[in-house]
């Protein structure tokens, strides 16, 4: 730009300018520094032509300065002109570089402030980033010209490396025991453990359910390094539940079986491969027991149950004649009246049968009077008798009324 931009013969503009990302800058045809000023005396209304360079790349503003009235007489001392190179430089801190500069036209030329040659070069060290500036001055005026030094810190010393020691170099245990692993690293910045932070040296309790390996791993800036500890878990010994309800049937009925074992890894029942848990319905026609057997690679272990099977129930099972008087003794006292517990009100046949499906071993009658049911001890007396009454009535006989 250019302040003013119209002046009379004799008179003076000043001309300013920048540049972003430019090596070199000419001002008209003469290299100037990428940003700065100067004053101007044109005899006639001038052009002035700024050409940024960047390699290749060229860039460029012009302004004109008009001039009106009569030209002045030409200046009696050329405008000098200053180049200092390199354009820029880059040193590690403690090195140096040498600076070389020129100029024309020049009464006086400085460097940062310092009087210097009109040409010449000249080795500097600075510490810290510094730019340089050439000034050059005559009677006409002065320009300048720049470079930045930019420092960078030495390097560091180089990091040795870290080391990393775990114990103890494997280790056996049983599921549900712990194991106590101890380590040590030198040199390290950060220390993990499977992944997570710990202190650079120490020990810690670990209780692995399954075989693992703990990886220790000691860092810095120059690298890492591992060592590892496999923890061997061996399994508990199995455990193995089996029982049949019910457990006394009469020929042609069914019992169902129900069981379940832990820390298996193959299951039988009488010889054949179940599920760890579950259930299934039986119809022995003689007495048979059934060997539950769980294993794994520490050992195995069984339990057993015997479905007694007699002779059928009588017929003609009906709820008049033989589960009424079942009720009458033994449940009503609670499931009767007008406010009968859990709202089971077991006085009618009706009442009676919302917890009753005719056929179903599974009725929710048969459940709470089987042994170990909620009800079975309150059917006195003889309750197993009791119940394998209820229940031939339900599965046997479909639940008849009378």
């Amino acid at each position: 730009m250019a302040s003013p931009t119209t002046i009379q013969p004799g008179q003076s503009s000043t001309l300013t300018w920048t540049t972003d990302d430019a090596d070199h800058a000419y001002l008209n045809g003469v290299e100037v520094s990428r940003y700065g000023s100067k004053t101007v005396s044109p005899a006639s209304t001038t052009t002035y032509t700024l050409v940024a360079v960047n390699g290749t790349l060229k860039d460029s503003s012009s302004v004109t300065v008009t001039v009106s009235g009569t030209a002045p007489p030409p200046p009696p001392v050329a405008t000098p002109t200053a180049l200092l190179t390199p354009a820029s430089a880059t040193i590690v801190s403690g090195q140096s570089v040498t600076l070389t500069w020129a100029t024309t036209n020049a009464t006086s030329v400085t460097m940062n402030g310092s009087a210097v040659a009109a040409s010449g070069s000249q080795s500097y060290s600075p510490t810290v980033t510094t730019t340089y500036t050439l000034v050059a001055s005559n009677s006409a005026g002065s320009v300048t010209d720049t470079t930045t030094v930019t420092v960078n810190a030495p390097a560091p010393p180089p990091v040795a490396m870290p080391t990393a020691t775990l114990t103890p170099p494997s280790a056996t245990i049983t599921s549900g025991q712990s194991v106590t692993l101890t380590w040590s690293t030198t040199n390290a910045t950060s220390v993990t453990m499977n992944g997570v932070a710990v202190g650079a040296n120490g020990s810690q309790s670990y209780s692995p359910t399954v075989t693992t390996t703990y990886t220790l791993v000691a860092s810095n800036s120059a690298g890492s390094v591992t060592d590892t500890t496999t923890v061997t878990v061996n399994a508990p010994m199995p455990t193995a539940l089996i029982n049949a309800m019910p457990m006394s049937i009469q020929s042609g009925q069914s019992s169902t079986l129900q069981w379940s074992s832990s820390n298996a890894t193959t299951v039988t029942l009488n010889g054949s491969a179940v599920s760890a848990s579950g259930s299934r319905m039986v119809s022995p026609t003689a007495t048979t027991t059934y060997t539950l057997v769980a294993s794994n690679s520490t050992g195995s272990v069984q339990s057993a149950v015997t479905v007694t099977v007699t002779a059928p129930a009588p017929v003609g099972l009906t709820y008049v004649t033989d589960i009424k008087p079942i009720m009458d003794s033994n449940c009503i006292m609670c499931h009767g009246g007008p406010q009968p517990t859990a709202g089971r009100d077991f006085s009618t046949y009706a009442g009676v049968m919302t917890v009753v499906t005719p056929g179903d071993p599974n009725s929710r009658i048969i459940q709470m009077t089987r042994t170990g049911g909620s009800m079975h001890f309150y059917l006195n007396p003889n309750p197993d008798v009791r119940a394998q009454t209820i229940y031939d009535w339900i599965v046997t006989y479909g639940a008849p009324q009378q």
